[in-house]
């Protein structure tokens, strides 16, 4: 017999026992890492979106913006179409934000990782989306 926790299991029973412990700390670590915030509301959007609920949120007969919820989609919406230009001045903020960080020593990205990430996000990524 072994105690484990104030538990008392038999000397056969131990590598199941600190298995099973592994095994839910790893799932539990696997959770707390994948249920974020924006993979929860992804998630939750795609439930509504695939569901009757989307009824709630938009009017899916006759598009006359009679849909009980319509308002609260409608600011939702009006918040997305923000994403781009917000996460353009956050990328171009954190990129200036490295060259100024200590002038003394050298920047945390070198210009031409700068000059990469600059044409990616503005030439590359645009093309692709009309490709698409």
């Amino acid at each position: 017999k072994i105690s484990v926790r104030g538990e008392e299991h038999h000397v056969n029973d131990e590598e199941s026992v600190y298995e099973s412990e592994s095994f839910l700390d790893t799932l539990s670590e696997i959770c707390s890492r994948c249920l974020q915030p924006p993979v929860i509301g992804a998630v939750l959007g795609l439930v509504v979106a695939a569901t009757p609920l989307r009824g709630l949120f938009v009017d899916i007969m006759n598009r006359a913006d009679a849909a009980p919820l319509e308002w609260f989609f409608d600011a939702l919406y009006a918040a997305g179409q923000a994403a781009v230009p917000l996460n353009m001045m956050i990328l171009g903020c954190n990129l200036s934000a490295s060259q100024m960080a200590d002038q003394d020593r050298s920047s945390l990205l070198s210009r031409k990782t700068m000059a990469a990430i600059v044409i990616g996000k503005m030439v590359v990524l645009p093309i692709i989306g009309i490709l698409s």
